[in-house]
């Protein structure tokens, strides 16, 4: 039997929220993955043919569309990129991707992004 980590619990056996503390290191190591998630993905939507535009979109999150028989996928410049990384992924998540090697890290990501679309 293996033995478990449990949260912190008070003396009643409530658990007690333990705040998860982000160091200036590890936001920067995020952001770093978001980024390179980022630009995969970017290169797998190109691959598909789109062509990948930032654009001020106001209240929009962007999206595919067709503009002078080309495919768009527009995506809007006021997002943060780790948002604008989820919108790519609901947009070329529902294309044919069988023939396009996806990284583990952007596979995983796109599963979680289309679970959580649904």
């Amino acid at each position: 039997m293996s033995s478990v980590d449990c949260p912190p619990a008070d003396h009643r056996g409530n658990f007690v929220p333990v705040p998860i503390r982000i160091t200036r290191e590890s936001g920067k190591l995020w952001m770093a993955n978001v980024l390179e998630l980022f630009e995969e993905a970017i290169s797998v939507a190109r691959e598909l043919g789109f062509v990948v535009r930032e654009e001020p979109l106001g209240d929009l999150p962007g999206g595919a569309c067709m503009a002078n028989g080309k495919k768009q996928l527009l995506l809007n410049a006021s997002m943060s990129p780790a948002d604008q990384l989820d919108v790519l992924l609901r947009t070329i998540g529902g294309q044919s991707l069988c023939d396009i090697p996806l990284s583990g890290a952007l596979a995983q990501r796109m599963a979680r992004v289309q679970h959580d679309a649904s």
